[in-house]
């Protein structure tokens, strides 16, 4: 091979090796940009994360309130039913049973939120 045609050949792989670096700069722009996109979306996705346990714990607050507040009801209506008729102890009968039912549902709503404290959110992150 004369100088010519090594010269041709050196010219070749430098072009080539320019582009290959020109492609790699590139890439790694694009993986970066896909990269910062990818912390966006998990920084919002933290944030959503964070939103939904703390409507979580207000929701189990909210719910144990009203449970304090339908326990006192119920056991209100316990101590006085010996002092009334036996025409109001049915309506009684029937306002416990009311009361039992809705203190059950308020009890199986607490244990869902305990069984998924992050409203559907994970705890990763």
């Amino acid at each position: 091979m004369d100088m010519r045609d090594r010269l041709c050949v050196e010219a070749a792989q430098r072009e080539e090796a320019e582009g290959n670096v020109a492609e790699n700069r590139n890439q790694r722009l694009y993986l970066e940009g896909l990269m910062g996109a990818m912390q966006n979306e998990l920084k919002s996705k933290k944030e959503e994360i964070a939103g939904l346990r703390k409507r979580n714990r207000t929701q189990k607050d909210n719910v144990e309130q009203l449970r304090v507040l339908l326990r006192k009801q119920l056991d209100s209506i316990r101590s006085t039913d010996s002092n009334v008729g036996s025409k109001e102890q049915e309506q009684r009968r029937l306002q416990r049973l009311h009361l039992e039912t809705l203190l059950e549902l308020l009890q199986k709503h607490l244990e869902w939120l305990d069984d998924d404290p992050g409203g559907g959110a994970s705890e990763e992150g």
